[in-house]
């Protein structure tokens, strides 16, 4: 089995069908479920091809979330058994497994599902209301997705693992291709969002401004950062 081709007009359809098979998945478990990660980059113009589905499960709002990534990855596996399986976790401390997708096509090829659950990662029980659909796929909002790539490149960038500080040159990019995209800059100047806790918690913008300001320092883009609303 193959991966997903390296190429925009290939990958990219193979990443959207599987979060497609997962997000239906999680439907019929009782969860509803919204994109971030490089998938919704792609989704909102972004040029660059994801490599995997980067998927935010939110549990039914009536219920208490008791469940955790495994426990869910684990049911989503027994829900459809024929595409979905796990394999162990490269690093061998980790207590982990990683969800794949697999296809069922005449081409097989396979694309990583990363599940995660409000709470991790600063990611918020986003109500519906905030919920933006584009090509029928439900994606976190702009805003949203742009200090979630700034907070993966902080991350990455202080990492001691080689791996992983090298991934921040591509977190790099995609910020810079986020806020290329004018019309949704130009929508997050106009709104200013960052005072609404149902998607922004006060922890989160609080780390969020001193990485802000760090990055506008680092590539001397303190002006339009300044309209986006934040205090260089």
């Amino acid at each position: 089995m193959r991966p997903c081709a390296q190429k925009l007009d290939t990958q990219t359809p193979c990443v959207k069908e599987a979060a497609t098979a997962a997000i239906n998945t999680l439907a019929s478990l009782g969860y509803s479920a919204v994109i971030f990660g490089g998938l919704a980059c792609s989704l909102y113009g972004a040029p660059r091809a994801p490599k995997d589905a980067d998927i935010l499960a939110l549990p039914p709002s009536n219920e208490a979330n008791t469940e955790d990534t495994e426990v869910l990855k684990n049911a989503i596996m027994r829900t459809d058994s024929t595409r979905f399986y796990t394999v162990r976790a490269r690093d061998p401390g980790a207590t982990y497994r990683v969800l794949y997708f697999r296809s069922d096509g005449h081409e097989p090829w396979k694309c990583k599902v990363d599940i995660l659950l409000p709470g991790i990662l600063h990611l918020p029980a986003l109500p519906t209301a905030r919920i933006v659909w584009i090509e029928g796929f439900p994606v976190i909002p702009f805003a949203l997705l742009l200090l979630q790539k700034l907070q993966a490149y902080d991350d990455h960038r202080h990492s001691r693992e080689q791996h992983k500080f090298t991934r921040s040159q591509q977190d790099e990019e995609d910020i810079n291709k986020l806020l290329d995209i004018r019309e949704r800059v130009l929508e997050v100047i106009q709104e200013h969002p960052w005072h609404d806790r149902a998607v922004f918690s006060e922890e989160f913008m609080t780390l969020s401004r001193k990485r802000v300001a760090e990055y506008a320092r680092i590539f001397i883009e303190t002006w339009l950062w300044r309209d986006l609303g934040f205090t260089i």
